[in-house]
């Protein structure tokens, strides 16, 4: 994480939750998973 700047999560991911430590930003943790589709019961991750 760059401290006061932009935090992003890597393609073919969403952004599921950002946990605020302290008053820096150098100290969030950010949290993603990544996009999945199911095709003919199979799931399928997809990648960006």
């Amino acid at each position: 994480m760059k401290r006061n700047g932009w935090n992003y999560v890597p393609g073919g991911c969403a952004f599921t939750g950002w946990y605020v430590e302290g008053d820096a930003p150098v100290d969030d943790t950010i949290q993603y998973k990544p996009i999945q589709i199911n095709i003919n019961g199979a799931w399928r991750t997809i990648s960006g």
